[in-house]
């Protein structure tokens, strides 16, 4: 796994994410890819699916993909359908400041909340640029040998992820396709980030209003909620001294942020340093 962004790239391990290995089964959670080895033409849109056929249950994904960028250019990615089904707020995202690599994430915000596979947990969406065949896998370093992690109801990891590689092959054609977008309507940001052991969340508010800002860790576990309250319109700056609701210091690691201004959300995502 890696960092989320706001600073360079960099394998996540056990110590980033501040978390244990889980042991709720002893089994492999087997995923794949969908479609496999896909054919599209030049110049088509794709979709390519992340899918869970087991029937254990999902938190959290958390996945590093590698693929050949001259041949395909990712367009981005998004939570699949089993998360935008489930009705619970997830915390996603998408990253590929890398050419030749995406990495992204989906998570349940809120406590002993999961989903039910079989069903799609992340998409990409990329565009056929030349002829050849595109081997996707995931991406696995040294710091990183496992590149692809997923939580249970808990928020632990479960032991051994597996997503066997596929392709993508491309030939002659051109269509296009309008593929949606996703955006939050606020936006929350963190200074200094990474942090230690003190970072400052600020936010503009659009109007005089209710105003809830709570922080999780990676695998949707709450740590605590930060403002609950009526804050007037404008700039609004809260701290953070890296302490949970019982005034126990955290981790280090990844940690987010849900913020809600009425109707209005955002989230956020800092990284806590010893």
């Amino acid at each position: 796994m890696r960092n989320f962004p706001v600073i360079v790239l960099a394998s996540v391990s056990a110590f980033l994410l501040g978390l244990s290995a889980a042991d709720p089964a002893s089994a492999a959670v087997h995923l794949r890819f969908d479609p496999p080895d896909a054919v599209v033409a030049v110049g088509d849109t794709g979709r390519l699916a992340i899918c869970i056929d087991d029937t254990v249950d999902v938190r959290s994904i958390i996945v590093t993909v590698s693929y050949d960028s001259t041949i395909v250019h990712g367009l981005g990615g998004q939570a699949g359908a089993l998360y935008d089904d489930s009705g619970y707020f997830v915390f996603q995202g998408f990253e590929a400041d890398t050419l030749g690599t995406w990495y992204g994430y989906a998570i349940i915000m809120g406590a002993d909340l999961h989903l039910d596979g079989p069903g799609e947990l992340f998409v990409w969406d990329y565009v056929a640029q030349a002829e050849g065949v595109c081997p996707v896998v995931v991406k696995v370093t040294e710091e990183d040998p496992a590149g692809v992690y997923i939580s249970n109801t808990a928020g632990d990891w479960y032991p051994e992820v597996i997503l066997p590689p596929t392709t993508i092959r491309v030939g002659h054609g051109v269509s296009t396709a309008d593929l949606p977008g996703r955006q939050n309507a606020l936006d929350l940001r963190l200074w200094p980030n990474p942090f230690n052991p003190r970072t400052f969340l600020e936010f503009s508010n659009p109007q005089d209003g209710p105003v809830r800002l709570e922080v999780f860790d990676v695998a949707g576990r709450s740590l605590g909620v930060l403002v609950d309250g009526y804050a007037p319109a404008g700039t609004v700056r809260v701290p953070w001294d890296g302490t949970d609701d019982r005034g126990l210091p955290a981790a280090a690691g990844t940690y987010l942020f849900r913020l809600r201004c009425g109707s209005a959300s955002g989230t956020g995502r800092g990284i806590l340093l010893k």
